[in-house]
Parts: C-alpha cells; structure tokens; sequence
C-alpha cells in the first residue's frame, strides 16, 4: 500500500509538472499599453519617427474601426486595434488585403512581431503577422447605442492638443486647446471616444483629403477638431445641410489620432457616429 502511495504521489507530481510547463510555453501578448507608452515618438521639420523601436512578439485586440476606413489619410488600408489597455493603428501590406475579406469593428485579430512607427504623426505598428480568431465579435464588444454612448461623452478638449493655431472657417473666437510644439498631448490616443459639443465654423472642405469641423465643449476655447477621412465620406453630402450646421450640438464617436502639422483629430467611421445630442 505504501508503495502505490508513492507512485501515486510521483505521478500527481508529473501531471503538476507538466501542467506547470504548458503554461509557461504559452505566449502572452503584450498590452496594447505598453506598446504606445514605450514608443518614444519624434518630430523633426514635419517628419517623425520613432526612437529605438521594438518589436512585439504578440498583441491582441478587437478592430475599432473597418479595414480601410482612414485608408486617405494614412495610405493604408490598415485599422485601429484595441484590447481594453489602449489602441494603435495596425498597417495593412498588399499580401494581407489579398488575404483577408474586409474586417469589420469587432473583429478579434492578433499581431505578430509589429514595430511601431510613425505614420504622419499616428503611433502604428507595422510589419507584423495578422491572424483573426474565430471568435470574432463582428462589432459587439465595442458598438454601444447613440444614447449610451451620449451618457459617458467627453468635453472636445478631450481629443487632444492642437500643435499651432488651426484655420477655422469663419470663426474669430478664442481657442485654448494649442500648445504651440511639435509634441501635443492626448489622454485619449488611439481610443475610440465620443465627444460633445457645439459645432464652431462652417464645414471645411479639405480635398482631397477628407472634411474638417470643430467642436467646442462648455468651457471658453474647449475646442477640439473632428475629420472625416475621404475614404468614408460618402454620408457628408446626406448630412452637411442638418448637422454639419454652425452651432449645432453634436455628438460624435471616433478614434483619436494625432497627424503632423496639425496635433490630435477625433475620426469618425460611419454616418451613425455623428448626431444631434
């Protein structure tokens, strides 16, 4: 009896060790935090770049915006990623739009041995390995409703700083969201928010770019910059005579991107992510 105690206890020991040895093989990804917190961004005569990158064995996440969505603004048809940490955008080569059908918000993907760069000013990594999984949400981890959405809205401000005074058609009030630098801040970078506020200005066509409003929140020169990028603008001309309206109240979901020459932007993805509130 004492013998087969002892084989028992010799084999529960291995099983424990085995168990022990299949975890620690496991690869964890990195926190999409730690990558954005990490890179050290530069800026020098309107270029960027970034110090010292390293590459990420892994991160997860799920899209926040459609493959393609910004594809005017960066010349990539890449997408914003976030995994509950922080969000960054993710390059797109030509093999992987052969590859995959178009991703939509929700859709759970991981990232292989991404760097990070600087693409016009946003923070993205790229170069990496992208796989999605199976279990794909297909937008519901991060579409909530308009008026859920309304409920948590920040103040403008929120977007981020603007780097030198920004043209506003037809505005000649106070801005106080300028830093005057080439390294703005934003609290929000790479996430997806909705912001709330009085629409300043008129609509500025920035072909072939994209269109620009302005946005000011409760406090005096609370303004901040939203921009719809001309590869998802086909809504603009269904909305620019109802809510693209000087002193409109709007609301507006988007990702926080930061562009050089300008400071940080909000970018909406689809007509449904700007309303009256």
């Amino acid at each position: 009896m004492k013998i087969i105690h002892i084989l028992s206890h010799i084999t529960a020991t291995l099983i424990i060790v085995q168990i022990k040895f299949t975890i620690a093989e496991k690869e964890y990804p990195a926190a999409i935090a730690e990558v954005v917190q990490t890179a050290e961004t530069y800026f020098v005569e309107g270029l960027c770049g970034i110090k010292e990158a390293k590459t990420h064995p892994l991160i997860n996440g799920y899209l926040t915006s459609a493959q393609g969505q910004f594809g005017v603004s960066y010349g990539n048809d890449g997408f914003f990623v976030d995994d509950f940490t922080g969000g960054i955008f993710v390059t797109m080569s030509d093999d992987d739009i052969n590859i995959f059908e178009q991703m939509e918000v929700g859709t759970h993907v991981s990232v292989k041995g991404g760097t990070p760069i600087c693409l016009y000013g946003t923070l993205a990594l790229d170069g990496g390995t992208i796989e999605v999984y199976e279990d794909s949400a297909e937008g519901d981890v991060f579409e909530l409703s308009q008026s859920a959405r309304e409920i948590g809205a920040f103040s403008p401000i929120q977007i981020g700083q603007f780097e030198k005074p920004p043209s506003i058609p037809d505005y000649e009030g106070v801005n106080n969201n300028i830093c005057n630098c080439l390294d703005p801040v934003s609290y929000t970078k790479g996430r997806l928010i909705t912001v709330r506020g009085v629409m300043t200005g008129s609509l500025f066509d920035d072909s072939p770019w994209g269109w620009k409003i302005f946005l000011a929140g409760s406090g005096e020169g609370d303004i901040g910059q939203v921009f719809i990028d001309g590869a998802s603008d086909s809504y603009v001309d269904d909305i620019r005579d109802t809510l693209l309206i000087e002193g409109t109240s709007l609301c507006v979901t988007g990702l926080v991107a930061q562009f050089s020459g300008v400071g940080w932007e909000l970018l909406p993805r689809t007509k449904d992510d700007i309303w009256l509130c």
